[in-house]
């Protein structure tokens, strides 16, 4: 699966990385319109880095669109926290750190992508 690049921001809010976001082909066209739902099985990864010229990976939050009713209460998302160095899954499933930054009018509006661009 090809991945494409939609949007970066750098250290600070909402992220202490620098961050690329990249998604898979069906959740492009959804993403940057509020109130467009991602079709099921949409990919939101966002990548982070330890530096702003991104060369330096330190992790993966990754959010798949689901089938309605795996999570309805939070836009039926399944999130996944990844460690770059090992590659180790540190939060799988429905993950609270996730969740509650992305549970504000802004974000859900959106499907709960907390678009910067």
């Amino acid at each position: 699966m090809t991945f494409e690049h939609i949007s970066s921001y750098g250290a600070g809010t909402p992220s202490i990385s620098n961050i690329r976001v990249v998604t898979s082909p069906e959740a492009m066209a959804s993403y940057r319109v509020e109130g467009r739902t991602l079709p099921v099985g949409s990919i939101v990864i966002k990548e982070e880095y330890a530096d702003p010229t991104c060369s330096t990976i330190i992790g993966w939050t990754v959010m798949r669109k689901e089938p309605a009713g795996y999570d309805a209460s939070h836009g039926d998302w399944h999130w996944q926290r990844v460690r770059a160095s090992d590659r180790q899954v540190l939060e799988d499933g429905r993950v609270t750190r996730c969740i509650s930054c992305h549970d504000t009018p802004a974000c859900t509006s959106r499907d709960w992508q907390c678009t910067q661009m």
